[in-house]
């Protein structure tokens, strides 16, 4: 009995070998790719806007160059996260938060899964950008970043997105508004597309 226990572990360690040491990288049946950022509703009232574009590289991440001066202080923030996945035109896709700003901040882990998740994103390439208010009274450069897989879910069907944000304060005055285009594309010869998904 235990030699053959013995014979079932030798022969699990090749597969343990094979097997990445973190979960997080494992290849992704997926690729991913931003191809524009578009904001809208300018000139804001509130933030001087210097920057917001994409700068496409071949065969590396695309880097966002977002940046502008908000010399208000602001004490209330309310934020707006929505997903949209290009069947004939844009449709509303599981991903749709709306939160005040500050509170989100400031609130423990575990509340609401969907906006830990979007602010461990900000927090993971925009450090800057998550911090206790007021909020504001400075120059923000949120440039030379890349979106990492790593923040992705496991599987997510091909197809084109549109992540919309805007950002007002208490009176409802756009801060910001802005469209971000993502194409995803499945890798070898399953299709992902959302139809198959």
């Amino acid at each position: 009995m235990n030699t053959l226990l013995v014979g079932i572990l030798l022969l699990t360690i090749p597969i343990q070998r094979s097997l990445p040491a973190n979960p997080s990288d494992v290849d992704r049946t997926f690729s991913f790719r931003v191809v524009r950022l578009q904001c809208l509703e300018t000139p804001y009232t509130l933030i001087d806007l210097r920057a917001c574009k994409v700068k496409l590289r071949r065969n590396q991440p695309t880097l966002f160059l977002f940046e502008f001066d908000m010399p208000k202080l602001l004490d209330k923030m309310y934020a707006r996260f929505t997903v949209n996945y290009k069947l004939t035109t844009y449709q509303p896709l599981l991903i749709d938060v709306s939160y005040e700003v500050c509170a989100a901040f400031n609130q423990k882990p575990g509340v609401n899964p969907t906006l830990d998740y979007v602010i461990e994103t900000i927090r993971a390439h925009m450090p800057q950008a998550v911090q206790p208010c007021p909020y504001g009274g400075r120059y923000y450069n949120m440039s030379n970043f890349s979106l990492d897989e790593k923040h992705l879910p496991k599987s997510v069907p091909a197809g084109d997105y549109r992540i919309d944000m805007r950002v007002t304060d208490k009176h409802n005055v756009t801060m910001i508004s802005l469209q971000c285009y993502v194409a995803v594309r499945s890798k070898g010869i399953a299709k992902l597309s959302m139809l198959e998904w």
